[in-house]
């Protein structure tokens, strides 16, 4: 299965897309600066530059997929959420 992933150079989005490569599944991480997330290339997942606040790249970067892990990270100092979180729960 082809999936999407944002947030996969978080704690937690890391470790999904190890647990989804090793299970066979083809990934893509959506990310937004492709130099800073090679660790994922290294565990065989694909890398579309773009923004979870940009609709055409997520467009882009889902293109194919059977499926969309949304995983962003909420820093801990915030209270209230962010633009980015409540785009996306618009989508």
């Amino acid at each position: 299965m082809k999936v999407a992933v944002t947030g996969g150079t978080g704690f937690i989005g890391g470790r999904v897309v190890r647990h989804l490569r090793a299970r066979g599944h083809e990934v893509v991480c959506l990310v937004r600066k492709p130099a800073q997330a090679l660790a994922l290339v290294d565990h065989g997942a694909h890398l579309a530059q773009g923004d979870i606040l940009d609709r055409a790249s997520m467009d882009a970067a889902f293109a194919g997929c059977e499926g969309v892990m949304h995983i962003p990270g909420l820093p801990c100092h915030r209270s209230a959420p962010t633009r980015a979180t409540t785009s996306c729960i618009r989508c």
